[in-house]
């Protein structure tokens, strides 16, 4: 708003403002970034991770049959298969009790991974291993 003279010439100009109001955005990101050092979330999710990738290590100890390591950080790792279909194998065996395992790249741990729900998915993936094993084997 504004002078009729103004806002008159307003009209022969454009004005492209995708950034002008990005203060929420800014202060988002500002208040996500307090949280992640005040509950030490690096931390945290590398003492998850660390749990994750020692249990995938014994799996793949375990299973030499079907998976040939684990790998990644501990934060982003997975298990390398003997073979395509060996992963397609363990990967369904392990959906149909529930565990949606990503056979290639990351599976990343968050927050929200606990102690239990860490246990649990290892459990899972070591009977479809077992499975996988006894059905080729």
């Amino acid at each position: 708003g504004g002078r009729r003279e103004v806002m008159e010439e307003a009209r022969r100009t454009w004005i492209s403002s995708t950034l002008a109001t990005e203060m929420v955005a800014l202060a988002a990101a500002e208040a996500t970034l307090e949280v992640v050092v005040r509950e030490r979330v690096p931390e945290q999710l590398g003492a998850k991770g660390s749990r994750l990738l020692d249990g995938l290590k014994q799996l793949a100890g375990h299973h030499p049959a079907v998976v040939k390591e684990a790998a990644g950080l501990p934060e982003m790792c997975y298990l390398r298969f003997t073979d395509e279909t060996t992963s397609a194998l363990v990967a369904r065996v392990a959906a149909s009790r529930g565990l949606l395992w990503k056979r290639t790249a990351y599976n990343f741990v968050s927050l929200a991974h606990d102690e239990a729900a860490i246990g649990h998915a290892l459990d899972l993936l070591d009977t479809a291993c077992k499975e996988v094993t006894r059905s080729t084997g």
